[in-house]
């Protein structure tokens, strides 16, 4: 029960110290690009707007139907297709260095695990943390299970999928299998047998408790 204790615990630090990092690190990068904010607690992160684009996104509209124009057309006007392609890609560079923190936080949680190992160091407390960190990648594999089981699309990964060209349900499949070959890689490759279970199960109430800490209580730390 300790062990079990101590990975919960272990867990849910991880997990609520990389969330607030990636979604500050997010801020920052749409803030710098002129992007501003809010926090959407329906699904636990920020969600980016530009208000001068929007604006601009308004006139071109408005200008179409002012002249008694009621269909999509306002959709091919060339000012338009400008605005969407430069969101599309500001939106590209916001989500890219969010998922690089988690690609490198990942990487680096696995390399700590993987020399000490190499050294025949005895297992502890730091070897599980950096075991841990090595799963922070599943963090974007269950946004994407939960976004492919729900069919919807959030409006950040629709457009970076878009900007660079390739086809938004199919991309984040293929993402979304990687990340769970990676993760029986690390359990049954990675994992001691004889700590496994209790990882798993720990790893799985931790990940519940720091979900309902984010969106019910610690989530409006972000604005």
């Amino acid at each position: 029960m300790k062990r079990f204790m101590s990975f919960t615990i272990g867990f849910i630090t991880i997990i609520l110290v990389g969330y607030f990092l990636n979604e500050n690190i997010k801020k920052a990068t749409a803030t710098s690009i002129g992007y501003s904010g809010y926090y959407n607690r329906y699904i636990g992160r920020c969600m980016f707007y530009n208000d001068s684009m929007e604006s601009s996104y308004d006139k071109i509209r408005k200008s179409y139907t002012s002249r008694g124009d009621t269909s999509q057309a306002f959709r091919k006007d060339k000012e338009w297709v400008q605005l969407v392609k430069l969101d599309e890609r500001n939106y590209a560079i916001i989500e890219s260095s969010g998922n690089l923190f988690t690609l490198l936080m990942s990487i680096t949680g696995f390399m700590i695990w993987f020399i000490r190992r190499r050294r025949k160091i005895l297992i502890k407390c730091v070897d599980w943390l950096a075991l841990m960190m090595s799963l922070f990648f599943l963090r974007e594999t269950i946004v994407i299970g939960i976004d492919l089981i729900a069919h919807r699309k959030l409006c950040d990964e629709a457009k970076f999928w878009k900007y660079l060209g390739l086809n938004c349900y199919y991309s984040d499949l293929i993402l979304f299998w990687l990340g769970i070959i990676l993760l029986l890689f690390i359990l049954f490759y990675v994992v001691p047998k004889n700590y496994r279970l209790t990882f798993i199960l720990s790893g799985f109430l931790g990940s519940i408790i720091s979900f309902i800490l984010i969106v019910r209580f610690l989530g409006h730390l972000l604005l």
